[in-house]
């Protein structure tokens, strides 16, 4: 086949299979060591000043685009979700808000998506760069709340979901590593040099360290900047404890501990570090510091912790797992913390929200009588009814039923409307579920509809669940 040819046919070819078959081709190391080669040419070096003056021009690019859009007079006819719900108007204003926003941001950003795939970094970086200073900074009159009131906030989470979609795969390219070290040292040092306008820590920071998970770096100068700049470390705690990492395990340590707190990867990875060396101490260590802050970090700690090294925490951690899954294997476990002498006291610190959890936990300890009393000394709202009634539907069918007869029968003479009958309705089957009769909740179903004959909705609702 011809040059020429081959051209034509490679041109015809959809983007998934000439990525296929780029990938096959690289796997040969020769392939590779040509390929990169492209990249190594010697380019013109390029400074802080020299980068900081793109990403300034980016940025005025960025607010010009940006104030083009008249917020004051939503287009609200033109613009309307076709998805046959019904929104209110400032629903769709915002809405509208965000389409225009983001559609502004993929274009800037898609200028120089380009440019990033032949290879030049820096400048994809600077255009990023500029775009989030033009959303921190920029200041726009929302009368409307199009923007929620809060536009550089709003601004700045359309651009980090831009990157998401867009900056996040182009960097599963392979690239020079030290134009990536480069460009990522240039954005660096003007982080630290505009360090105010960044978060601690920045939502950039999950990008800078994907990164590094993608693209194989030295990172000896960056390394160096971490020294000089400390002020990084507080900006990309994630990113600046993957790079440590390779320096050695004790100085990704040190700062991996400073910064827990801060970053959950961070804490996640401590934890999994003192499992591979086996150290249950460390575990503790580190997960006593942050069991408070990562809720789904529990299921985790849980599985690993030693109970009876850290009682408080295990009565918490258990405890949260145990209010949010109803597993009585947590229960089983803070039962075994607590001791037998305290637990008649312990069950009683479920209440309010969690008044359930107590009728089910007693019901579990076999004290079915007690769980009974409790739930007619709380009779609960329509909305809780189903889970305070669920532990005891099977043991005492009638008195349940007259509950929950009683309580949606209230309900029924206060209000109407098929999104009641709709909750209605699914109460009733849920209590099937649960071992209630059925020819009980049928018998309740019927009596309502003799009791409220026009209401045809009902008859409707209740027909489709199958409750009549």
């Amino acid at each position: 086949m011809e040059k020429k040819d081959f051209r034509e046919f490679y041109s015809s070819l959809t983007v998934e299979l000439k990525l296929k078959i780029f990938e096959q081709l690289l796997q040969s190391e020769d392939l590779q060591k040509e390929f990169l080669m492209h990249f190594d040419k010697p380019v013109k070096t390029i400074d802080l000043k020299e980068f900081g003056a793109w990403v300034l021009q980016a940025k005025m690019n960025a607010e010009e685009a940006f104030e083009s859009v008249n917020i004051s007079e939503p287009n609200e006819e033109d613009w309307y979700p076709d998805d046959g719900h019904y929104y209110k108007h400032w629903e769709v204003d915002e809405m509208w808000a965000e389409k225009e926003f983001t559609g502004i941001i993929e274009g800037l950003m898609g200028n120089f998506e380009s440019d990033l795939k032949k290879g030049h970094i820096s400048e994809y970086f600077a255009q990023l760069l500029g775009i989030r200073q033009a959303c921190f900074r920029i200041e726009l009159e929302d009368e409307l709340y199009c923007l929620g009131g809060s536009v550089n906030e709003n601004l700045l989470q359309f651009l980090y979901n831009t990157i998401d979609k867009t900056t996040k795969p182009l960097m599963e390219f392979v690239y020079s590593p030290d134009a990536v070290e480069d460009a990522i040292g240039l954005c660096w040092q003007f982080i630290a040099v505009h360090s105010d306008d960044f978060d601690q820590p920045d939502p950039l920071d999950v990008l800078f360290y994907h990164i590094f998970q993608l693209q194989n770096i030295k990172a000896k100068a960056l390394l160096a900047l971490i020294d000089e700049r400390e002020i990084l470390a507080r900006i990309l705690p994630l990113a600046v404890s993957f790079i440590l990492r390779k320096r050695s395990v004790e100085a990704w340590f040190e700062h991996s501990l400073k910064y827990i707190n801060k970053n959950e990867q961070i804490a996640r990875g401590l934890m999994d570090y003192a499992l591979e060396i086996q150290d249950e101490v460390l575990f503790h260590k580190v997960a006593s510091g942050i069991f408070n802050q990562y809720p789904l970090q529990f299921d985790f700690i849980a599985a690993h912790m030693n109970d009876a090294l850290n009682p408080n925490m295990s009565l918490f951690v258990l405890r949260r797992l145990l209010e949010s899954t109803s597993d009585m294997a947590y229960y089983e476990r803070i039962k075994k913390i607590v001791g037998e002498g305290s637990l008649a006291k312990y069950r009683t610190e479920f209440d309010g929200l969690y008044l359930y959890l107590q009728i089910e936990i007693l019901v579990y300890d076999g004290l079915e009588k007690e769980a009974m009393q409790l739930l007619q000394k709380n009779l609960p709202k329509m909305w809780e009814m189903s889970k305070m009634l669920r532990p005891l539907v099977s043991i005492y069918p009638d008195q349940c039923m007259k509950i929950a007869a009683e309580i949606l029968d209230k309900e029924l003479l206060k209000q109407t409307g098929r999104g009641l009958y709709q909750e209605v309705a699914k109460i009733l089957n849920e209590l099937v579920n649960y071992g209630m009769p059925k020819v009980a909740v049928l018998y309740f179903a019927k009596s309502q509809l003799q009791k409220h004959p026009r209401r045809t909705a009902m008859r409707s609702e209740f027909a489709d669940a199958g409750v009549v």
